[in-house]
């Protein structure tokens, strides 16, 4: 995504030999065939759009093997595989870069087609569990109820894991027990924030209600909760930061994933901080992880000991609350180091 929005950050960096836009698996095909070839390429080449039913599947052979990383109760072989591209909603942290690269609607690769390559992973490496890696499976019903059909129908026995985002959960709700009884172990789910001021700041499209009634829906089905929780941004007080916090309690997820927004390049938030110069010096290569001022006044320490108190309270054992303790204070350090950081440099900025 990086490369297709700011290409220049690679064009000017001569340790980059080749620069492909776009989706890549043609373009880049034609490059290394050309090079075997000993035929002459630019350095730069666009990709161009797929139809996603007429890719192979990967082939893993040379594969080390992938870890269910996090995920309590998957064992392997465990996979990952993807349905889509494109995710129809509008969130200022990520849009419009995903209408950038993968155009304006949502092209999807037939069920029968994913079907068939869950039957190929397990025949060929005994496939116990897998997460399907789209944005957002729950955006579309008809695939969805196609998909778990088939599922079914075949007779497969893996437990797996879906990204969905609140409102599309509770307008599913009823596919909800079919999904858990052919094995939905997990739900990614993008709740964000509990407060809806910082929804409608993020063109979410989703409401606190919705959040907490989507959590409720998968408790009452057994199915575990992986919440994506985001603080800081500079609209955001402390009574934001409570209701957030409120709400997290109240989901009570299995696994809890919280960070500080990352202005990546191209989506619209991102630009709205860069025009204000308010990204910070020290934030260096952007990540995700909630360890480093990235914003101008935000207020990232209290952040930091709000979620060492939360993940102090999530965490079972007193080993695990140990170790949050650990964690945060030693983030807290960080952020200190790197506030002393971005003062000295103000000056030479």
């Amino acid at each position: 995504v990086h490369v297709s929005l700011k290409k220049e950050n690679f064009l000017d960096n001569r340790d980059v030999d080749f620069v492909i836009t776009g989706e890549g698996e043609i373009a880049f095909y034609n490059l290394i065939q050309a090079l075997i070839n000993h035929e002459e390429v630019g350095r730069e080449a666009e990709g161009e759009k797929v139809t996603l039913d007429e890719l192979p599947n990967i082939n893993r052979q040379n594969w080390s093997g992938e870890e269910p990383a996090g995920f309590a109760g998957l064992v392997k072989p465990f996979f990952t595989l993807i349905s889509s591209r494109f995710c129809l909603y509008n969130c200022s942290f990520c849009q419009p870069c995903s209408r950038i690269v993968f155009g304006g609607k949502e092209r999807v690769r037939s069920p029968r087609h994913v079907i068939k390559e869950i039957l190929e992973l397990k025949a060929k490496y005994g496939l116990k569990s897998f997460f399907l890696v789209d944005d957002n499976v729950f955006q579309n019903r008809g695939w969805l109820m196609e998909f778990a059909g088939l599922y079914q129908a075949n007779g497969i026995e893996a437990k797996f894991v879906l990204s969905g985002r609140s409102n599309n959960i509770c307008a599913n709700k009823d596919l909800l027990p079919l999904l858990k009884q052919i094995g939905l172990e997990y739900v990614i789910v993008g709740f964000e924030s509990g407060s809806q001021k910082i929804l409608n700041y993020l063109r979410k499209g989703t409401t606190v209600e919705q959040n907490y009634q989507a959590a409720e829906l998968l408790h009452k089905e057994g199915i575990k909760i992986y919440a994506d929780i985001m603080f800081g941004f500079t609209v955001e007080t402390r009574e934001d930061i409570r209701l957030t916090v409120k709400m997290v309690l109240a989901v009570k997820p299995d696994i809890f994933s919280p960070t500080t927004f990352t202005p990546y390049p191209g989506n619209d938030l991102s630009k709205e901080y860069f025009d204000k110069k308010m990204v910070l010096p020290t934030m260096g290569n952007p990540v995700r992880q909630a360890n480093r001022p990235k914003i101008k006044n935000v207020k990232y320490l209290y952040i930091n000991f709000i979620l060492m108190k939360l993940q102090f309270r999530l965490a079972k054992g007193s080993v695990n609350k140990f170790r949050a303790v650990v964690r945060y204070s030693l983030i807290g350090c960080r952020i200190i180091k790197d506030y002393f950081l971005n003062y000295f440099l103000s000056f030479h900025v």
